[in-house]
């Protein structure tokens, strides 16, 4: 965890029990919070899941990836966009903004061996209520 210019930075690696094109395709997949991390610690509530407009820019499509964006349907017209990246063969970019609020992460899939993946993830928050950038920032003692 750091810090660039007013956002906090969170860092980490995860190796995962599944193939890496699965880990990326749930990663591009906007509803996988509410599902994947449902009653995770800081993740998210089944209950909660909603559908998703999402957008793929046509002249962005190859085999080197794509770009778009997507948002929760429920609110638009004036839903705020998440932009997305994907660089094949493993590298999903999420960054979203709304007026008060910077979000972005970078998360790089690779694969380990059939059926085993690592998933290294860097996430930053810009623009949080001042107590919760203090708690994103502190660092437990047996750390």
């Amino acid at each position: 965890t750091g810090q660039r210019k007013g956002c906090i930075l969170n860092d980490f690696q995860i190796d995962l029990p599944y193939d890496h094109s699965y880990l990326v395709e749930n990663l591009i997949d906007p509803a996988h919070i509410p599902i994947s991390h449902d009653r995770t610690p800081g993740g998210g509530k089944r209950e909660n899941a909603e559908a998703y407009e999402m957008i793929l820019d046509n002249d962005s499509m190859n085999s080197q990836g794509f770009t778009g964006r997507f948002r929760v349907e429920s609110k638009k017209p004036d839903g705020l966009w998440t932009e997305l990246r994907y660089d094949a063969p493993g590298v999903v970019r999420q960054y979203g903004t709304n007026p008060n609020i910077t979000f972005g992460a970078a998360l790089h899939c690779m694969p380990l061996s059939l059926g085993r993946s690592r998933l290294l993830f860097r996430v930053y928050f810009g623009g949080l209520p001042w107590f919760l950038m203090t708690m994103l920032q502190m660092k437990p003692k047996f750390a």
